[in-house]
């Protein structure tokens, strides 16, 4: 009975200890992810390279690169912010909570990019309406968090890692076209209103 017990006693402490190595692994990766996500969307941006191509860094997200979009959230040229991590992790939380699955850039020379992954089956002016009202959202928190206005350029919808860079750019051009900022800009409605004269990115 008493080596009976001693057995149960060692199974149960061997239990515990294999818990306790799966709870520091599962830390390990959640900090690891929203660096795999940043440098999926630099290689989005600015053509960055890693081992580790698109399609591998999307499969270990769980980010299909099967149809989406990118939003650029252009801040003003000289703005400032005394917590600029707090504004950062602000809009990237409610990136997170509302909206479609999504990977969020870091703030690179004052941008700061969403990649907006399109619900299977949505139908393209519904997904277009819902991205627009997102962006507008942005740009109330925005305003509400830090008190200055930012504009906000959406791209195209398109798909694989070219289409999603291509739409990045699209977003970036939008995201200037007003001059003031509060405003949000798509870039397939730039393209409409110059009757296609807007060039490629």
């Amino acid at each position: 009975l008493v080596g009976t017990l001693e057995q149960l006693v060692r199974e149960l402490d061997q239990e515990k200890r294999k818990r306790a190595d799966e709870l520091e692994l599962r830390h390990q990766v959640s900090q690891l992810l929203p660096l795999v996500e940043n440098e999926l969307a630099l290689m989005f941006m600015v053509d960055h390279m890693v081992d580790a191509g698109p399609e591998q860094l999307s499969e270990w997200l769980g980010f299909p690169l099967d149809q989406g979009c990118a939003i650029v959230v252009a801040f003003p040229e000289h703005f400032y912010t005394p917590d600029k991590k707090k504004m950062y992790d602000n809009i990237r939380s409610f990136a997170k909570t509302h909206g479609s699955a999504c990977i969020v850039s870091s703030v690179i020379d004052r941008h700061m990019a969403i990649f907006l992954r399109k619900p299977p089956g949505a139908r393209e002016d519904d997904w277009k309406e819902d991205v627009k009202r997102y962006g507008e959202k942005l740009c109330a928190l925005a305003e509400r968090q830090a008190g200055f206005a930012v504009s906000v350029g959406i791209g195209s919808t398109r798909n694989g890692a070219d289409g999603l860079r291509k739409s990045y750019f699209e977003a970036v051009f939008a995201s200037t076209y007003f001059e003031i900022g509060g405003k949000v800009c798509h870039f397939d409605e730039l393209k409409q209103g110059a009757d296609g004269i807007v060039p490629e990115p």
